[in-house]
């Protein structure tokens, strides 16, 4: 049976760009991990402390080009606020997440600003 694992992150600075510490809760029956600084490497893949986590449901372009620069930005601002993120693990030693910010889905809103799409 796979492992669920919930995870919430604080606001802790409003400054573009700066990741922000990460304080997390497991569901019962789940291993924990550290806390950590949170951050955007993609509009939909971040880290928390080293562990890679992948957005369900959505892809966005290469952080090379301008468009994904602003979906990384975008994931960055969700990244700022109260994000709760339920996670199992994924493919190649990562994992795949489904987050909630402001009660929004943020693959969803990654969606809908056109920034992103399904896969």
């Amino acid at each position: 049976m796979r492992r669920v694992l919930v995870i919430c992150l604080l606001l802790l600075s409003g400054l573009p760009g700066r990741p922000v510490a990460a304080q997390e809760t497991t569901a019962p029956g789940t291993d924990r991990f550290g806390h950590g600084d949170a951050w955007a490497v993609s509009g939909h893949v971040f880290d928390i402390k080293g562990r890679r986590f992948t957005l369900a449901g959505v892809v966005c372009p290469d952080p090379g080009t301008e468009t994904g620069r602003e979906a990384k930005a975008l994931m960055n601002q969700f990244l700022r606020t109260r994000i709760r993120c339920r996670a199992r693990p994924g493919p190649e030693d990562g994992w795949e997440a489904r987050c909630e910010a402001n009660s929004r889905d943020v693959a969803e809103a990654l969606i809908s600003s056109g920034l992103c799409r399904t896969p």
